[in-house]
């Protein structure tokens, strides 16, 4: 369109010279006609000696979060770039291609051009820079360069958990169960054994019936909370290529769980068949290694596929189903899991 308005100028502008016989318009038409030329060569040389790729980025981020993108420019030539534009490539772990992202920039601004994604989905995901197109100065041409930066991401789930409900602890034998739950100061959890008194034990864990039949000091010994695992099995198997909706659903279910067992003071051992049926386990005991869970099922591509995990703990599936000793607890909407995991209790 630029182009188009200078051309129409330049030709009125010659009209006009010649017309009234103005030396003054003459010299202005050629000046038109000489930039025109010009910026058509600036252009074509810029084309040579300028280049984009990705700067310093993150290599994690979260969901629906804006997260920065800067870019890194380099012109070997003498010749200043006055703009570019930049096309974007967004790739999800489906294959689908989600958004196309322009960029406008001036790279000789002193400031490091920057532009912002916030990604909708959960998994893997590939940001490509397509292509580069450069203007001159006057914007009245452009050149394409052809790009194959790639840059790898991981999009992580907001770190929300699940309210989870986790069976009590057995009582103990022999009538121990009025004092299965020790006062507060005391070691909470599992009852573990009896055995006898040595110095240092709190009284409050003496068991009073044990020390009343056999003369001697009894305590009841308990397991720690923080030592109680919980097995977590990932059914893989799929008939269909999943989308990415549905991934992220299923990522956003697994993290909501995981992090709600760990709320509940006990660790969980996530175990799953990957496509070659190799297992695969993970022990998660604080929200850091939820994280390194989820990265490295997006790294591995260990959703989808595999087989089925016989477990007799949990079991969550690709079709967000969750089931407990085999029996179903919960299934899950991949369009309203959010609101489910906030307002539905998950008694295991």
């Amino acid at each position: 369109m630029k182009r188009l308005f200078f051309l129409l100028i330049f030709l009125l502008t010659w009209y006009l010279a010649a017309m009234y016989h103005l030396p003054s318009l003459l010299v202005l038409a050629l000046a038109e006609a000489l930039a025109f030329v010009v910026m058509f060569l600036v252009c074509r040389r810029l084309k040579r000696r300028f280049r984009v790729t990705f700067g310093q980025c993150a290599a994690v981020v979260y969901k629906n979060q804006r997260t920065a993108f800067p870019l890194r420019t380099e012109n070997s030539g003498r010749l200043p770039v006055g703009r570019f534009r930049v096309r974007l490539r967004v790739t999800y772990a489906d294959g689908s291609k989600r958004k196309v992202r322009l960029l406008y920039a001036e790279p000789d601004s002193g400031e490091e051009p920057v532009f912002y994604l916030e990604l909708p989905w959960c998994g893997p995901v590939t940001l490509s820079l397509d292509r580069v197109e450069l203007f001159d100065y006057l914007s009245l041409f452009r050149a394409e360069i052809r790009l194959s930066e790639e840059l790898s991401i991981s999009v992580l789930p907001a770190e929300q958990a699940a309210q989870v409900v986790l069976p009590s602890a057995p009582a103990d034998p022999d009538g121990a169960e009025e004092d299965v739950k020790p006062a507060r100061g005391g070691t909470s959890g599992e009852f573990l054994r009896l055995r006898e008194y040595a110095a240092g034990d709190p009284y409050r864990q003496i068991h009073w019936n044990q020390t009343a039949r056999t003369g001697t000091l009894w305590i009841k010994e308990y397991q720690r909370e923080q030592d109680r695992t919980v097995l977590l099995s990932l059914d893989l198997r799929s008939r269909k290529r999943r989308k990415a909706p549905e991934l992220d659903a299923f990522f956003e279910v697994l993290s909501a769980l995981t992090l709600g067992i760990l709320h509940q003071g006990a660790s969980v051992c996530v175990q799953w068949l990957g496509k070659d049926g190799q297992p695969g386990k993970w022990l998660v005991q604080s929200d850091a290694d939820c994280r390194a869970l989820l990265l490295f099922l997006y790294q591995n591509g260990c959703v989808p596929g595999g087989g089925e995990m016989v477990s007799d703990g949990l079991c969550l599936t690709l079709d967000l189903a969750l089931f407990s000793e085999g029996a179903e607890v919960f299934r899950f909407s991949c369009k309203k899991y959010a609101g489910e995991l906030a307002r539905t209790p998950l008694i295991l």
